[in-house]
């Protein structure tokens, strides 16, 4: 990962993470993009990073909430019980706004929750949004 910060976007959806991609660079941001389509993905990618190295770890992680296999929640409990990553900021993203769903991940450690957006224009003001919770 380079000096820009990093946004690690994990998604099953292929057109959410391509809808992400370009919102981060339509938004004109100098944000590195990653993805993982699903949690194994994601852990997979985050133990092969540099043990001790907390620059190659990503700035910002927003994940989905509802994956297969490793869910948005499991995924905040594995970064948050590990000393290497815990202080990785995630953002839990959701389709459907549910209480229920802020107050689990907040409890977990989520600096926040998001709905998902519904269009490009609006995949674009959540990525100029994303300095509000590298400031978290």
């Amino acid at each position: 990962m380079s000096n820009s910060p990093t946004v690690f976007i994990v998604d099953d959806s292929e057109s959410e993470l391509f809808l992400m991609e370009q919102a981060i660079r339509l938004a004109d941001t100098a944000y590195e993009f990653a993805k993982a389509v699903s949690g194994e993905d994601l852990m997979q990618q985050l133990e092969m990073l540099p043990e001790g190295d907390a620059a190659a770890l990503p700035s910002l992680l927003l994940s989905d909430v509802n994956l297969p296999g490793i869910d948005g929640f499991q995924i905040l409990e594995k970064i948050k019980a590990n000393p290497a990553w815990q202080h990785i900021p995630v953002v839990l993203m959701s389709s459907v706004h549910a209480p229920g769903n802020e107050a689990k991940a907040t409890a977990l450690g989520a600096i926040g929750v998001v709905t998902k957006p519904g269009s490009l224009p609006d995949y674009i003001a959540l990525a100029k949004s994303l300095p509000d919770y590298f400031a978290s």
